[in-house]
């Protein structure tokens, strides 16, 4: 449990510098702080006139007259889905003690990580199996994954594969740990 807590200490004092540290200058990153913004964000993107949405670390679910509006509405998942769908996806891996951990690129629908895939790489646990060890060496991965995404939504083939069965956890509380260890799966609230 040390390490989430870290882990949220260290992502609340880097939230706006490390996805704007991964992409060219030429994208346009905004945060969305809160559920209230949901109007004034979907009006920014709309004047935007944009086709492609890219969604990293959103803690609610978007509804669908939302994402339905836009061509393309992908959300970048720290996991092999359909593995570890849901929120803190590397604390459950590193709790599961899992071999591999990974990140997904897929077309959000109304389930929670459940879109079809569109992209994915895994790397092996590293020797030093520390969150932000694992988050840093999946960031990564990220600019190989949206390029080939966005090569393939330019040349009109956008290759996406349905998700087979996975599971959702919730947040990692002592609760969830236990009923984890039991092997059922933590719907969300």
């Amino acid at each position: 449990m040390l390490q989430y807590f870290l882990t949220k200490i260290i992502n609340i004092l880097t939230r706006n510098s490390n996805i704007k540290r991964l992409l060219s200058p030429n994208i346009v990153v905004k945060i969305w702080k809160s559920r209230k913004e949901r109007k004034e964000i979907f009006n920014w993107l709309q004047n935007l006139n944009i086709d492609l949405i890219l969604v990293s670390d959103i803690h609610y679910i978007l509804p669908s007259d939302f994402f339905s509006k836009f061509r393309y509405c992908i959300n970048i998942h720290p996991s092999p889905l359909p593995k570890y769908r849901g929120p803190n996806p590397i604390i459950w891996g590193l709790l599961d003690k899992s071999s591999e951990f990974g990140i997904s690129l897929h077309l959000i629908d109304e389930g929670i990580d459940t879109g079809d895939i569109i992209c994915q790489k895994t790397i092996r646990k590293p020797i030093l199996p520390l969150y932000f060890v694992i988050e840093m060496k999946l960031a990564k991965l990220l600019p190989e994954l949206i390029k080939h995404s966005v090569e393939e939504i330019q040349g009109g083939k956008l290759h996406a594969r349905k998700q087979e069965e996975g599971f959702y956890l919730s947040f990692p509380t002592l609760a969830n740990r236990k009923l984890r260890k039991q092997n059922i799966n933590i719907l969300p609230p």
